[in-house]
C-alpha cells in the first residue's frame, strides 16, 4: 500500500504507575505489541507507525505530554490505535473535547 509521503498510524499507550514496576511495565508492552500488530494488520509498515507513551501518568491528570504531542500531529495521521479509550484519559472532559 502507498501512501502520501508523512502520512503514518500513531500508537498511544499510558501507565497509571511507576514504570519501574514489573507488571506495570508488562501490560504496557502488550498494549503496544496488540496495537503494533494492528496497524501491521492494516498494511503500516514499522517505519510508518509511531509510538507515544505516557508512563506513570494518571487517567484523571489533566496533562498528558506524549497524548498532547500526538494531537499536535494529527494532520499527518491515517489511524491513531490504543488498547482501549482508558488509556487515553478517565478525565471525561478530555475525552468529549472537539
Amino acid at each position: 500500500m502507498t501512501r502520501p509521503h508523512g502520512v503514518c498510524a500513531a500508537i498511544y499507550a499510558r501507565t497509571n504507575h511507576d514504570q519501574r514496576d514489573l507488571s506495570e511495565w508488562r501490560r504496557r508492552s502488550i498494549h503496544i505489541e496488540y496495537c503494533l500488530s494492528a496497524a501491521k494488520s492494516h498494511g503500516y509498515s514499522d517505519t510508518e507507525i509511531l509510538i507515544y507513551k505516557d508512563e506513570g501518568l494518571s487517567g484523571i491528570a489533566k496533562s498528558a505530554p506524549s497524548l498532547e504531542k500526538l494531537l499536535e500531529g494529527i494532520g499527518n495521521l491515517e489511524s491513531i490505535y490504543v488498547p482501549s479509550l482508558s488509556r487515553i484519559s478517565r478525565n471525561h472532559e478530555r475525552l468529549s473535547a472537539d
